[in-house]
């Protein structure tokens, strides 16, 4: 199967409301689109995937004045953006889906900023709800009397959230030494009640919990580091378990190093991304953890030659519960200040063996750290990455936030479109699973001409007709062609010229009505779209072939 990354043209990448659209050129991990915060030295802090297909972020100036939240659908148009409070010294976290369609957003706020009213101390976390379109519906403060800032927050499933934090109040959430730095997780129900606060102290350490995430089976698995107050030596990795009742269940310490992704799998067992320190450097991990026997592991990079390397975080990659890892390795050897060895994506398979590795690409200097990555209901996966100038060792100022391709591809193209108005060709493919149990199969188009009309066709079998209908292009299908067009199936691209479809293997459209795609059948399909290159007034994308398994 030809990879996606090696058929994708340079693609245009929108940036944030206002900024300027970017030539992307091709990379090994394929683009849908890329968005820019729009602010100086701006950074994305947080992404996470909302039901009905819609993604949440959060960006920031780092100087907490320009804190926002942006709600942006599938094709990469921003649909509104909001912030909490006013002024400086407010900080977002994270956004959760809350009760029914509003929203959950977590974060720090400082004692002088009183656009958050009910100060308790000299930071204090706070959580508010807004609803879908980004109203804010209402916002408190919690915390002890002295520091406490929120760091990561997990749905609880229920409209509530669980908000993962570091205090320096003795008294919140039990009692702890002065100045001492604690870790803390707090739930909040779906009415915003406080169920319970649940303090981590540390004793002669202090802590630096990062992340978490809800097991399957209960619990919650929060993972980072600790390290001696001081000058001490390494930090060192550390996990705890907590009850989703706020009880300790059971803490775990690991080599000098820091835990800083985490995913659950379904069987309870957990796969964790971080990093080990010795002697010689730094080793990226990643490890499935808390499995049944034999089935735990822990690959290590770097590779040879490379003494530093990381593991920012870990996910499934929507396809038979292969896992994504992020690697940025460092050589300190020849005695330059830059990166020169992977950066990318390296896919391990749930047992530990690697099957592949990626990099993003931007340019023949420019490449991609994915900090953080996150896959939504469909299989779609969105990562906050920072780019890396290998030609000059230059790291950029800011952050940008991508929606890659498909991983693991499980469609083949079987004829190119041909250049459109826009003087790209568009490139028709296929996301979510081939499997056909499982009904979740989604048709996307990249470089459509912006808010042009298109109509996806289907047949069984491939063929090649130059000019068919007197359009522009080719059409790939043969055969009994079927068309996409019950009520809503007729889309029309946005902005950034992407389209998509969701298909319903039960009801395929032909000539002579709809019919069932069982196990085995052959689909391809194709996207003809409204265009204008001298003369023809429509034109084809490429087309995506699949076999039902």
């Amino acid at each position: 199967m030809k990879r996606l990354a090696q058929r994708l043209a340079p693609m245009l990448a929108l940036g944030f409301i206002g900024a300027a659209q970017v030539a992307l050129s091709q990379s090994d991990i394929g683009l849908v689109w890329l968005h820019h915060t729009g602010i100086a030295n701006g950074r994305f802090v947080s992404v996470t995937p909302l039901p009905g297909g819609d993604i949440a972020a959060v960006i920031s100036d780092n100087q907490g004045s320009l804190a926002r939240i942006q709600r942006i659908d599938p094709a990469g148009d921003v649909l509104w953006s909001t912030g909490i409070g006013a002024g400086s010294d407010i900080y977002i976290s994270r956004v959760t889906p809350g009760p029914g369609s509003d929203l959950i957003v977590t974060g720090s706020v400082a004692e002088m900023n009183g656009s958050i009213p009910g100060a308790l101390g000299d930071w204090d976390g706070y959580v508010a709800r807004i609803s879908a379109e980004g109203v804010l519906l209402s916002v408190q403060r919690f915390g002890g009397d002295m520091y406490d800032v929120v760091q990561e927050a997990e749905p609880d499933g229920q409209g509530g959230v669980y908000v993962l934090g570091t205090t320096l109040s003795p008294s919140f959430g039990g009692s702890g030494a002065p100045g001492s730095r604690a870790s803390f997780v707090a739930h909040f129900d779906a009415a915003g009640t406080r169920a319970w606060v649940c303090r981590i102290d540390g004793g002669a350490h202090d802590l630096n919990l990062r992340t978490m995430v809800e097991r399957a089976g209960g619990a919650l698995e929060v993972v980072g580091n600790r390290w001696l107050v001081g000058s001490g030596p390494d930090p060192e990795q550390m996990r705890v378990s907590i009850s989703l009742s706020g009880q300790v269940l059971a803490t775990e310490y690991g080599q000098a190093g820091s835990w800083n992704g985490v995913y659950r799998v379904a069987d309870g067992s957990i796969l964790l991304a971080g990093d080990g320190r010795g002697s010689v450097g730094v080793t990226g991990l990643a490890c499935r953890a808390d499995a049944s026997p034999g089935s735990a592991w822990c690959a290590t990079q770097p590779d040879t030659g490379y003494t530093w390397s990381y593991g920012y975080d870990i996910c499934a990659d929507g396809v038979d519960g292969v896992v994504g890892v992020l690697y940025s390795c460092i050589d300190f050897s020849q005695a330059q200040s830059f990166v020169t060895g992977f950066r990318g994506l390296i896919r391990y398979s749930l047992d530990g063996q690697e099957l592949e590795r990626r990099t993003l690409r931007f340019s023949p200097c420019v490449v991609g750290v994915i900090q953080r990555i996150e896959i939504d209901e469909a299989g779609g996966h969105y990562a906050i990455v920072s780019r890396f100038d290998e030609c000059t060792g230059t790291l950029f100022s800011d952050s940008v936030l991508v929606r890659l391709a498909a991983l693991d591809p499980i469609a083949s193209q079987v004829c190119q479109g041909m250049q459109n108005s826009t003087g790209r060709e568009a490139l028709t493919d296929l996301a979510g699973s081939d499997v056909r149990v499982r009904d979740t199969l989604t048709l996307h188009t990249e470089g459509l001409p912006p808010a042009t009309t298109v109509l996806y066709l289907v047949a069984q079998a491939s063929d090649s007709v130059p000019g068919a209908g007197g359009s522009q292009g080719t059409l790939c299908l043969g055969g009994s062609i079927g068309r996409f067009t019950r009520p809503g199936d007729v889309r029309v691209a946005s902005a950034m010229g992407f389209a998509a479809l969701d298909v319903e293997l039960g009801a395929i459209p032909t000539p002579s009505g709809f019919v069932n795609a069982t196990q085995g059948t052959t689909l391809v399909f194709q996207a003809w779209y409204r265009d204008n290159v001298a003369g023809p007034t429509s034109n084809f994308s490429s087309a995506a072939m699949v076999t039902l398994r």
